[in-house]
């Protein structure tokens, strides 16, 4: 079979008993990298990626596979969004096979809004901790998942930013995602709160909950937010107010 590597290619001969994670530590070892890098890699084909334990007997002598090592330290540098799109499809993939009796596609909203907040955690303008606003109930199924370190390793190591730059990375980032966003920063008992738009719903973020509630239970009242849940009513001082309307013209 041909393995595909940046801009250049070979060919390469495995016993077909062995998966796709050995087909990765092989390629690793031609590159001169450490065999445990495995982790940071996905070998994939034109319309999926392959899990670790595929087979490689499913492949006939003459597949072209891709390699792609995550290059954590630069890909924000070259706006490397596809790397950002792989591992949410990864993590997908993951909560699909993993925990296919929990709400995946919940799940997967929270996955995709994980990743907008993180891209902005560690900038001057935007200071969002890490799962802050993720359940501890989903947090812990993430813990397990080795997709989830890596979204940490990479997310951490994002310089900082202008305002203006960090915008335009995130705009597009959440377009690319097919997801509508505002983005502010405002207090519920000295909490920051996110709201993210999806198929016709709200979903609130905020410390160790996650609500749900349809989107006519949303509304901006001067300077605050006022949100429904239920018969109970929340309102969430905004501290910016400007950002959320600036953010929602542009998107």
């Amino acid at each position: 079979m041909i393995v595909i590597v940046s801009d250049f290619q070979f060919s390469i001969v495995l016993p077909p008993k062995q998966c796709v994670k050995d087909l990765i530590i092989h390629v690793l070892g031609k590159l001169d990298i450490k065999s445990d890098y495995y982790k940071y890699c996905c070998i994939y084909t034109a319309d999926q990626i392959l899990p670790l334990t595929a087979p490689l007997y499913i492949f006939d002598q003459h597949a072209v596979l891709r390699f792609k090592l995550f290059d954590i330290q630069n890909a924000i540098l070259n706006n490397d969004f596809g790397l950002n799109m792989l591992i949410y499809a990864q993590t997908k993939q993951y909560i699909r096979s993993k925990y296919i009796s929990l709400d995946s596609d919940v799940l997967c909203q929270v996955v995709a809004l994980q990743l907008c907040i993180d891209f902005g955690t560690y900038t001057s303008q935007f200071q969002f901790p890490l799962g802050d606003y993720i359940p501890s109930s989903i947090l812990s199924v993430f813990r397990e998942s080795d997709i989830q370190k890596q979204i940490v390793t990479y997310y951490k190591q994002i310089p900082q930013m202008t305002k203006e730059l960090y915008l335009q990375n995130f705009i597009q980032l959440i377009k690319q995602l097919n997801l509508t966003f505002i983005l502010f920063k405002g207090t519920e008992n000295n909490s920051n709160v996110i709201f993210g738009f999806n198929k016709q719903k709200l979903l609130l973020m905020k410390q160790n909950e996650s609500t749900l509630s349809d989107l006519n239970s949303f509304k901006i009242n001067g300077e605050n937010v006022v949100f429904k849940i239920g018969n109970e009513t929340v309102i969430i001082q905004c501290e910016n107010m400007k950002l959320v309307k600036g953010l929602s013209e542009i998107i």
